[in-house]
């Protein structure tokens, strides 16, 4: 939560009663965002073979795009130092590291490398 409109709104959901029709409406949300957030459930091995740490990278790039918060995020990934975030994604010819979630890992490597370094 990054204000207090997002706190109340979130505070009036755990009030409210839920319905058939909320369970539809986050189902469509998952299905639409599914591809692009990574769940952090470690099951990808978490690390490409060029050290890249994909779980922590797709959390900053969540930062940017999910919550509004570039600064943050390209804070964290210049962290990761330089032997990390030299690396570029679109010099693979395949990625290494597959989500069992259906998480778009390259595309979204690639999309934190060209908003952050």
């Amino acid at each position: 939560m990054t204000s207090h409109d997002q706190l109340e709104e979130n505070v009036r959901a755990m009030v409210e009663p839920y319905t058939e029709k909320d369970e539809k409406l986050l189902t469509a949300q998952l299905v639409a965002i599914g591809p692009k957030y990574c769940r952090m459930c470690g099951a990808c091995g978490g690390v490409c073979e060029r050290g890249v740490p994909v779980p922590d990278v797709l959390r900053f790039l969540t930062y940017a795009e999910g919550y509004g918060q570039f600064a943050l995020g390209r804070e964290k990934f210049l962290q990761l130092g330089p032997e990390v975030t030299a690396v570029r994604c679109a010099d693979c010819e395949r990625c290494t590291v597959q989500c069992p979630h259906g998480v778009q890992v390259a595309a979204r490597l690639r999309r934190a490398q060209e908003l952050f370094a």
